[in-house]
């Protein structure tokens, strides 16, 4: 049902039914990443920066995947960026370089 609200590019209404879910406790958790893909594309559709910035990273924080690095990291300004890798590299970091170890290149792309 959501997905159809998307394509109709009725996002707030996509958007209420998919947190509606997503606070529910009935959710079944293979389907969590999928809604919050989905809440990634309408906050990409209307450039909304925070929401950007918190569900990319969130896609990132345990396990660095390079498509969702690029979109956290395309939504900060140049300026910003040279602030925010620091915490991308200290957050890495801490996290144990083994369990990143091709991260730490791909953080510079």
């Amino acid at each position: 049902m959501a997905k159809f609200k998307i394509e109709a590019k009725k996002y707030d209404k996509a958007k209420k039914q998919m947190y509606g879910f997503l606070a529910g406790k009935t959710i079944n958790a293979s389907y969590i990443s999928d809604w919050y893909n989905m809440l990634l594309s309408i906050a990409q559709e209307e450039k909304d920066i925070p929401v950007i910035r918190k569900i990319s990273f969130g896609f990132i924080k345990n396990y660095f995947k390079a498509n969702f690095y690029r979109i956290s990291k395309s939504s900060f300004t140049p300026m910003e960026w040279e602030t925010e890798l620091q915490k991308f590299i200290i957050h890495y970091v801490q996290k144990g370089v083994n369990r990143y170890e091709n991260s730490g290149t791909d953080l510079f792309v």
